[in-house]
């Protein structure tokens, strides 16, 4: 049977900004930057850092330096939100609807949809508002293609939003009528138009309303009929108006009478061809206009570059305004005449109006009255010129810009009312100041303000902040400020060209590293006042007084980089490479303590031009390693800090020295002068000696008083406590080396800091050890209660028992000593025993006015302190302003300026005093009342207390079932539902549980439906909860549950009441065990009770280490403060996972721990790449799979549990962590040049470059990379206003990762000029070796395509190179020794369009020809060949089967038989349009994979049996997926392997029934002792051989047939699909079986009924889509074929519902939630490769 099921998922949602808004849609004082990447949402808000810096500054006094605190803010870009949507944001914009509190967001959809959002700051998601349907094939008019998605503007007075429909109409949505003053002059008019409004309310569109449903209403056109709106009413108003008291009531009811009714108006269509406007270009609303006005650009006639001989000016200007009562448009001016290339529309705000009209090489000025152009280069003349039979231009061209650029794929924004910014298609940002007389504009001044990144869409965020979308680089947010400048500044300069350095110091590159742009912003600044200074001498007399004042308001901005928002697309080719440490030593052997597997990295071609880069991506984090020792029975690990009272003396005492050998050095240096001089003078020559050796103690004193300068600046650790298994604790000291300075006897459950780093806290099963400085102990507490688990929080310490109650001590700073921290209160209040607990310390006052009595005290006191000094500091100001208008009126200007400082200086004096004030008084409520008590009762209620004042802060019952939202109180009835289908606790006993599952064995029954079908509320039951602050963030909640699964929950307050809540986090990662595994450890524990007498030693050992993890918890939630600089959280586990909070938004990251997997992974994908091109892979494939099975038996064997920070001079900001399974402490360091901003770990290496090709060669160890820059074809003189014409020049560049992390270029070749690179690839080819053996090599192979114009041919070359280890003397060492060999290169009659490999030979493409070629020494012979039909773009093989894309016509299927002739087994007879193919392999199944234009992929079978596909001729289209963006590599690699879970579960069975056996014979050996020993020895003797003979058979059968079972088990060679977009994505294609597969499928068809953001149907959206090609359907469903590529996006949303709505969806298709669960696991874990 064949098998085609696909698992699609996206790892990494696309990074690319498409769309960019401003918009206040959290809050209305707060501005939101919105961000549209493809179907990803992003909302950001803006932080200030607070940044301080240290300045120099001179004491007139003392004549010394003093450093002064200088406090900065620097913006930043915090991400509140982040929704992935099934639909491509096609356009977006936002909208303040009347009586609302923040604004609504608006959202377009192919191909007619529009989603109105909401924000409800209750739910922290966005609800619906209205959602808008105009999909009929009315507004089609028979077509099936349309030039422009769904386009939509909003008024500018938002009164309503047009949306561009199908290129011929337009959707007109009104919004709620808004007052304004216009509509204050006219009541008349008012109420002509409510009357108009009532009668037209019959033809109003179908509105659906939240609770009701109204009838569909009789409508007089068809446009209404499709239109459906869901509204709501505002929640503001209804929430509000509860509240409010009968007084209020009454006068806002008065208030509403007063007011005009609001009225409802719907949406209408408008048909733009009954208005003559066809052919829309760009349209935008106009300001100013009482009515809502457009202006269309369009093309009634079309024309193109080369027609324009013929027709030249076809485009128009139409303005027409929008009645929203009698929903229709009317004509108001028109101009005509523009040129052919005018792009797009700018709308200028008032009071000039109007708009920009934006070509090629113009920039026009347009409004009813006036015109103006301003050409930016020579070529304005030339689109302007008349032709004959047309009607000449008119318009005024302005032709003496300085300044040469083009204007096309532009982008501009206004700053002000006469000021915009553009960013040129080269990254240039050019200031544009419209000058005017009031009336028109005169002229258009153009200034340089910097260079920045290629931008796709630009925004004003603030009066000083502006965000910059870009789609082919990173995003960035740059803060501007003015300055003024004159026309004299501005040379002549050529802007066309992006990678020339500009003359003027002006222009700046906003990502020159080398450049100082303090000192370039401080001399603008000089110039521009001087230039300033001039300009206004020389004004002249005859101009008009207006249009001095805007001469002489001319203005400038100076740019710089607040933040940036990283993006590794657009994607254009990508490779499987090894992860390579340049420090790592190679000769280490895999059973050394030092031994680092060898890893796998994705490494893509991103970016474009400037912007281009490589992109190492790494969805495991990998550490670096510092040092690693071999040290047995580690159970955790603990670094402290070491300041004692009596030290701190001694550092005064230090300081002290320290200051005095600073200036002994001085005195020394003195003498020594002193003595030069006189022995100079004695001419004794025999001190050189001397001399050296004061050199060398000096040298030696300077590095000593470094190391303490250091060791005082750094947060160094003085001491490790390493906890062992023995029951003792070993105590190292950090210095450079780690030395063992004490020891304790005792086995240690958690060590911290008291009293800041006064004194070490020592948590023991017995006590509590209270140290100074190591050792010392200077209290003991003891404890008879055994402890469970452990939290400190200075000044507090927390203990949980095992039962079920906690004990706190708290610490008196004053006499350094614990004493008992008793919580009446919260004792009082529990009714329940408390399962687990933890303390939390909110650094950020999160939670400090919650419930909060003292603090509200405070804060009154606070203000009125406030108050009285206000009144204090008016007064003041008061009696000086009386002293100087009194006593100082005859002084000079001078002195009062001098009187206005001091004053100034005082006041600022007395603020810095309050702040520091305000400072000290905040760290005091830090330490009293930001210390809070985290409890988790056993009725399953999770409160949260704050321990000063013992008071209750949250409280919510049922925290283990998931709910989405935190707080809010659930109903009886659904508890009584999840009772029901979660069994009570109370209601199954363990013994009961183990009788129902041995009848089930004892049926034959799996025990695995058995477990989940019974399970119990237990499993959910939490086990660690624990409260953590990152970075700024609100708080966050982590909690584990018994079978191990991570729940994440981030706080948020209520705008209403303030009322604390919890918004669940949903992540992808599944860290649980299985449910039949938790079983089975707990039947284990219970058998191996009364067993004592018959265990062996080992399992007597066991037994104790299992009591004594039973007994203290260990957590797995470890917070660090700074590893890498980075703050966050470390969760220890199977799969240790990082929480970092980068841009305020928690991202979790894996680490990679393992140590034997990934280094057979990293073979196998190695021999994988060149078995793509090499296809004698038989015998390798069966080495690998070999190799798979005797090094993934322990799949458990990365469990790290001890984690820690340590930081010290050799280990700056690392951590030491310990595995389970290994007797090897390793200390690492986190690598500083990733970002985890995004769900990938991300490292950019820019090249400043295009980067279009990457391979990788396995062998060397190294990558090519094909790049581009741009180069000058023609010299133009210096005053040419023509455009700088360039070409891409290509070259082949070498990257040795193994020489330094830098990766730089060691080699390069250049090709020749106008030669394109098409096609490079690494592959194995057959080669006679100068000894005569024949044998597989690795080349690197490009082709190449020469491109001179459409007057000669299009020839190209095929080169091929080796990579070689050759040096010379001349060049650096730091290049290494790999370099690029040419072996052969020949011209070919056709582009070299791809590359590839068969059987050891070549296959080249050369245009629509496919050839075999056989390399030899200097020469490539052809073998055979095969012509397709039109241009092939692409190729992959598999052994012997070939696979080739054309351009136009589909795909081909091909076999190389008998290492002579190609045969063309079948192909595609649709005319689709493909981007790039590859083979995915699903068992016994080959299938092709084929990217189209249309963003689809697709699956087409080689089935020759099925009647349909014409014997075999034809290809049968098996599944069809629409990603939504385009694909332009596939990468196929070897999948992750490991055993399945039956495999282990297998094993477990064995051992329970091994151990039954033994407790059988051990009680049966027990009833014979009791018997007569003389009369029945011998029987006894025999039944028990008898016994153990047939216990042992029954073994011995169970291990044949596990054997057996565990052969059929072995994991097979699978392997996946790795894709990356152009849009900045990546994205993974998993073959699935047909048991998982139906599993899948029938979730995915549950899950299509659940509510999605914004409205939208994954199932259609997921559907073959059709945008630009020739199809009408899709292809897989003319077979009538299930969907076998199944939407992974869709189905992992199955881990973010909560418990019951997991146990509903699951029971619907007969299975469990936790069979789901663990599917999903081993599916996301088999691509778990880089």
């Amino acid at each position: 049977m064949s098998h085609h099921q696909v698992f699609q998922k996206q790892v990494l949602a696309p990074t690319g900004v498409e769309q960019c808004i401003k918009a206040n849609l959290i809050n209305d004082d707060s501005v939101n930057l919105v961000l549209a990447k493809t179907n990803v949402l992003q909302i950001y808000k803006i932080g200030y850092e607070r940044i301080e810096k240290y300045e120099n500054v001179t004491d007139s006094q003392q004549d010394t330096f003093i450093q002064k605190k200088k406090v900065e803010l620097k913006p930043s870009l915090e991400l509140i939100i982040e929704k992935k949507l099934f639909g491509t944001i096609e356009s977006m914009a936002s909208v303040r609807y009347p009586n609302s509190e923040r604004d609504s967001l608006i959202l377009t959809f192919r191909d007619a949809k529009i989603s109105v959002l909401d924000y409800d700051s209750d739910l922290l998601d966005f609800e619906i508002r209205s959602l808008h349907y105009f999909e009929k094939d009315d507004f089609k008019g028979g077509r099936n293609h349309f030039k422009h998605p769904p386009l939509l503007k909003v008024d500018t007075q938002q009164r309503c939003a047009v949306m561009l429909l199908y290129d011929r109409n337009i959707a007109v949505l009104p919004f709620k009528k808004t007052s304004s003053i216009l509509d204050d002059d006219d009541e008349e008019e008012e109420e002509e138009e409510e009357d108009i409004q009532n009668n037209n309310e019959k033809n109003d569109d179908e509105n659906i309303k939240k609770g009701d449903q109204q009838p569909p209403k009789e409508k007089d056109s068809a446009d209404d009929e499709f239109d459906l709106l869901f509204e709501k009413d505002s929640p503001t108003l209804t929430s509000t108006a509860a509240t409010t008291t009968p007084a209020i009531k009454e006068s806002t009811n008065q208030d509403k009478e007063k007011k005009r009714k609001i009225k409802k108006l719907n949406s209408f269509i408008i048909d733009l061809k009954s208005i003559d406007i066809e052919n829309v270009k760009d349209f935008c609303f106009l300001h100013g206009y009482y009515e809502p006005t457009l202006l269309f650009l369009h093309e009634p006639i079309q024309t193109w570059t080369s027609r324009i001989a013929v027709k030249k000016l076809t485009c128009q200007m139409t303005a027409i305004s929008l009645n929203l009562l009698t929903k229709a448009g009317s004509f108001i001016w028109n101009v005509s005449n523009f040129p052919y290339n005018c792009e797009m529309l700018v709308s200028v705000p008032e009071p000039l109006g109007g708009a920009l009209v934006i070509t090629a090489n113009i920039m026009f000025y347009v409004n009813q009255t006036s015109r103006y152009g301003l050409a930016v280069n020579e070529y304005a003349s030339i689109d302007t010129s008349t032709i004959a039979g047309e009607q000449p231009f008119d318009f005024p061209i302005d032709d003496t810009l300085n300044l040469v650029f083009t204007l096309d794929r532009s982008n501009f924004v206004f700053l002000e009312s006469d000021k915009f910014i553009g960013s040129l298609k080269g990254g240039e940002l050019l200031i544009f100041h419209l000058i005017s007389d009031g009336r028109s504009v005169q002229r258009i001044h153009v200034s340089k303000a910097g260079g920045s990144v290629l931008t796709s869409c630009i925004c004003v965020l603030s009066n000083n902040l502006i965000f910059l979308g870009s789609r082919l680089g990173d995003s960035l947010l740059l803060q501007y400020t003015e300055k003024s400048i004159t026309d004299d500044q501005l040379e002549h300069e050529n802007f066309s060209n992006p990678y020339k350095k500009q003359k003027t110091s002006e222009v700046f590159d906003l990502f020159d590293e080398s450049g100082d742009g303090n000192n370039i912003n401080g001399n603008l600044e000089e110039k521009a006042a001087s230039m300033a200074s001039k300009l206004l001498e020389e004004i002249e007399d005859e101009e008009d007084e207006l249009f001095k004042e805007k001469k002489n308001q001319l203005k400038s901005y100076q740019l710089g980089i607040c933040d940036q928002i990283i993006n590794i697309g657009p994607i254009g080719d990508m490779i499987v490479g090894q992860s390579i440490d340049p420090t790592y030593d190679e000769t280490i052997q895999p059973n050394q303590p030092e031994y680092v597997p060898k890893t796998l990295e994705l490494v893509t071609c991103s970016g474009y031009g400037k912007n281009g880069s490589i992109s190492v991506l790494q969805n495991n984090i990998k550490p670096e390693l510092v040092m690693a020792f071999e040290l047995p029975g580690i159970t955790n690990a603990w670094t402290v800090y070491k300041e004692s009272i009596e030290e701190e003396e001694e550092d005064d005492d230090e300081k002290d020295e320290i200051n005095i050998t600073i200036g002994k050095k001085r005195s020394r240096d003195k003498e020594k002068l002193e003595k030069d001089e006189e022995e100079e003078e004695n001419n004794n020559n025999n001190d050189n000696q001397e001399e050296e050796e004061e050199e060398e103690e000096e040298e030696e004193e300077e590095e000593e008083e470094v190391e303490e300068k250091i060791k005082k600046d750094k947060n160094w650790h003085d001491y490790l406590y390493l906890s062992l298994k023995d029951g003792t604790t070993l105590i190292f000291e950090t210095g450079r080396d780690l030395k063992e300075v004490g020891k304790f006897n005792f086995k240690s459950l958690d060590i911290g800091n008291l009293f800041g780093r006064k004194r070490i806290i020592v948590i023991y099963q017995g006590g509590i050890k209270l140290i100074n400085g190591f050792n010392t102990v200077i209290q003991d507490i003891q404890i008879s209660e055994p402890i469970k688990s452990s939290y400190i929080c200075d000044p507090f310490v927390l203990l949980q028992f095992h039962n079920g109650t906690i004990q706190i001590f708290k610490g008196i700073e004053e006499e350094n000593q614990l004493i008992q921290f008793s919580p009446n209160s919260i004792s009082n209040t529990l009714n329940q025993s408390i399962f687990s607990s933890s303390l939390f310390f909110d650094k950020n006052q999160s939670f400090l006015n919650i419930n909060n009595k003292n603090q509200n005290i405070k804060s009154q006191s606070k203000e009125q302190q406030q108050q009285q000094q206000q009144e204090q500091q008016s007064n003041e100001t008061k009696k000086k302003k009386k002293d100087k208008s009194r006593g100082f009126l005859d002084s000079d200007d001078d002195d009062n300026d001098n009187l206005e400082s001091s004053e100034d200086e005082e006041m600022k004096e007395q603020q810095q005093q309050k702040e520091e004030e305000e400072k000290e008084d905040e760290l005091k409520v830090k330490d009293e009342d930001n210390i809070y008590l985290n409890i988790y009762t056993t009725n399953g209620c999770y409160e949260i207390y704050r321990l000063t004042s013992q008071e209750c802060i949250f409280k919510v019952s049922d925290i283990k079932f998931e709910y989405d939202i935190l707080g809010i109180n659930t109903n009886e009835s659904q508890n009584q539902i999840l009772e029901q289908v979660l069994t009570p606790k109370s209601s199954l006993s363990k013994k009961q549980l183990q009788q129902h599952l041995q009848k089930q064995k004892e049926n034959g029954i799996t025990s695995k439906n058995n477990y989940n079908q019974i399970q119990n509320s237990e499993i959910l039951d939490i086990v660690e909860i624990s409260l953590h602050n990152l970075n700024n963030s609100d708080p966050y909640l982590f909690m584990f549950n018994k079978i191990g699964d991570l729940i994440i929950y981030k706080s948020f307050k209520r705008e209403k009441n303030g009322e604390l809540r919890f918004k669940k986090y949903n992540h992808s990662f599944i860290l649980r065990d299985s449910v039949t595994e938790f079983y089975q450890k707990q039947q284990e524990k219970e058998l191996l009770n009364g067993m004592d007498d018959d265990m062996d030693e080992e399992e007597k050992k066991k037994k104790k280490e299992e009591e004594e993890e039973n007994l203290n918890r260990q957590k797995r939630i470890v917070e660090f403060s700074s590893i890498s600089g980075k703050r966050g959280l470390f969760i220890g586990g199977k799969k240790p996972l990082w929480a970092f909070c980068e841009k305020g938004y928690l991202r979790l990251h894996s680490m990679d721990s393992s140590d034997n997997s990934n280094n057979n992974n990293n073979n196998n994908n190695n021999n994988n790449n060149n078995n793509n091109n090499n296809n004698n892979n038989n015998n390798n494939n069966n080495n690998n799979n070999n190799n798979n099975n005797s090094n993934n038996i322990d799949i458990n064997s990365n469990t790290v549990e001890t984690f820690t920070s340590f930081n010290n001079i050799s280990c700056q900001d690392g951590f030491i962590y310990f595995s389970k399974d290994k007797d090897v402490i390793k200390i690492c360091t986190l690598s500083t040049l990733m970002n985890f901003e995004n769900d990938i770990a991300i490292r950019r290496i820019p090249t400043k470059n295009n980067c279009h090709k990457i391979a990788y060669h396995s062998e060397a160890k190294c990558y090519a990379v094909i790049v581009s820059f741009p180069q000058v074809t023609q010299e133009l003189q210096e005053d040419s206003k023509k455009p700088i014409l360039t070409d891409d020049k290509f070259q082949i560049k070498l990257i040795d990762p193994t020489i330094d992390w830098s990766w730089k270029f060691i080699d390069s070749f250049s090709l020749q000029d106008r030669e394109t690179v098409l096609a490079m690839k690494i592959v194995s080819l057959k080669f006679t070796e100068p000894d005569g053996i024949t044998r597989a090599r690795p080349f690197l192979v490009v082709g190449t395509a020469f491109t001179f114009g459409e007057d000669t041919q299009c020839k190209g070359r095929v080169l091929v190179f080796e990579i070689v280890s050759h040096k010379t003397q001349f060049e650096s060492e730091e290049l290494g020794e790999k370099r690029l060999n040419l072996l052969y290169e020949k011209e070919q009659k056709g582009p070299v369009t791809a590359l590839s490999s068969v059987n050891g030979l070549l296959l080249m493409t050369i245009g629509p020809k496919l050839t075999v070629n056989q390399f030899y020494t200097g020469s490539l012979i052809t073998l055979s060949f095969y012509d397709a039909q039109i241009y092939i773009c692409s190729i992959c093989t598999i052994k012997n089967y070939i696979v080739i894309g054309d351009m136009y016509k589909s795909v081909y299927f091909l076999q190389w038989k008998d290492n002579k002739t190609l045969n063309l087994l079948s192909k595609d007879y649709q005319a689709l349009n493909i981007f790039s193919t590859e083979f995915i392999v699903n068992q016994k199944t080959l299938s092709v994979l084929v990217a189209d234009l249309d963003k689809n992929i697709l699956l087409f079978s080689f089935e020759p049996q099925d009647p349909t596909s014409r014997s075999g001729q034809m290809l049968l289209t098996k599944a069809d997926f629409h990603i939504g963006s385009n694909i332009e590599k596939f990468v196929r690699t070897s999948m992750k392997q490991k055993f399945k879970n039956d495999h282990q579960n297998s094993n477990n069975n064995k051992k329970l029934e091994d151990q039954k056996n033994k407790k059988n014979n051990y009680r049966n050996q027990e009833n014979n002792r009791n018997q007569e020993n003389n009369r029945n020895q011998e029987n006894n003797n025999n039944n028990n051989n008898n016994n153990n003979n047939n216990n042992n058979n029954n073994n011995n059968n169970n291990n044949n047939n596990n054997n057996k079972s565990n052969d059929n088990r072995l994991p097979k060679k699978e392997q996946l699909v790795i894709f990356g977009t152009l849009d900045g994505g990546l994205n993974v294609l998993r073959p699935l079986d047909e048991k998982i597969y139906l599993l899948f499928y029938h979730i995915q068809s549950k899950l299509y009924y659940l509510p999605q953001a914004a409205g939208l149907n994954p199932k259609q959206y997921r559907s073959f889509k059709s945008f630009s090609q020739n199809f009408h359907f899709s292809p897989s469903t003319y077979h009538q074929l299930p969907k076998f590529i199944l939407d992974g996006d869709l189905i992992s949303k199955f881990l973010s519902l909560s418990q019951s709505e997991r146990r509903l969806i699951s029971n619907s298709i007969n299975s469990t939630s936790d069979e789901i669960i663990e599917s999903l696991k081993d599916v996301f874990e088999s691509w778990n490769l880089f």
